[in-house]
């Protein structure tokens, strides 16, 4: 399952990287997002726009950030998607970054928000199977999640 959202993305550039993961994640992974706009996050007096939020019964779980697969993470991009989870109508603990690789970070409320897994993005990535597991559908479950990230 990883292939199928990891081997588009290895050549497009950033509108089909986002329009792909959210499909990819949508169809193979069962989750509910916002497909067609951003998601408005209210910053002092403007507005930014998260990529991805995934609701679960109108609640925000995580976010998810897309670049082109050939951006490498900068810390402007980590600050970008820090602020996004931290700023949400419910803030969320858990966001993914998805460029040059897909990052999972957590924010545990107690220090700063750590970057606790990675995927390369390639087409038979064997962490992908983790990765399909922590975030389907069918398995999805946010106590889960944290588990897992406090282990790593």
């Amino acid at each position: 399952m990883c292939r199928k959202i990891c081997a588009p993305l290895i050549s497009s550039g950033k509108p089909a990287a986002l329009y792909i993961v959210f499909i990819q994640l949508q169809s193979l992974l069962g989750l509910v997002g916002f497909p067609l706009r951003q998601y408005s996050v209210q910053q002092g007096h403007g507005k930014k726009y998260a990529d991805i939020v995934i609701t679960k019964d109108g609640v925000e779980q995580f976010v998810i950030e897309v670049k082109r697969p050939s951006h490498t993470m900068q810390q402007e991009d980590r600050k970008q998607l820090f602020s996004y989870m931290r700023l949400l109508n419910h803030q969320v603990d858990f966001g993914l970054y998805i460029g040059d690789k897909i990052r999972l970070f957590y924010d545990n409320h107690t220090s700063a928000i750590e970057e606790v897994f990675s995927i390369d993005i390639l087409e038979n990535n064997p962490d992908g199977i983790t990765f399909v597991k922590l975030f389907s559908k069918e398995s999805f479950n946010i106590q889960t999640l944290s588990d897992f990230c406090v282990a790593q």
